[in-house]
């Protein structure tokens, strides 16, 4: 190998976008993409590099996948809120507004 010149790696890339979206009431779709390569670098800044390309080009497969899999199965996102119960400042809910009968099975009372 000539002086100066770095010595050729293969690495292996795996990396993977998933997310979970609500889109009835109940029901929710689960999108996964996954990307598994090998790679070939010479230096930590060429395998960064590489490493950021192949994010990029998962992100687009991810959107476009999510994309079609709503068009083809005809449903869209749904924003969920949940509403909690207020928590008491010591970051324990009041128990003082239970019945015994609600109080009935809970440790230490």
């Amino acid at each position: 190998m000539p002086e100066g010149e770095k010595k050729k790696r293969v690495g292996r890339i795996s990396k993977s976008i998933e997310r979970i979206y609500n889109i009835a009431p109940y029901e929710s779709l689960k999108i996964t993409v996954r990307l598994e390569e090998d790679i070939e670098w010479g230096t930590l800044k060429e395998r960064q590099k590489k490493s950021a390309n192949w994010t990029k080009i998962l992100t687009q497969d991810f959107n476009d996948t999510a994309t079609g899999v709503f068009k083809d199965q005809n449903v869209s996102e749904h924003k969920v809120f949940h509403k909690n119960s207020a928590v008491e400042k010591d970051g324990s809910k009041d128990l003082n507004d239970l019945d015994a009968e609600e109080l009935d099975g809970i440790d230490g009372i």
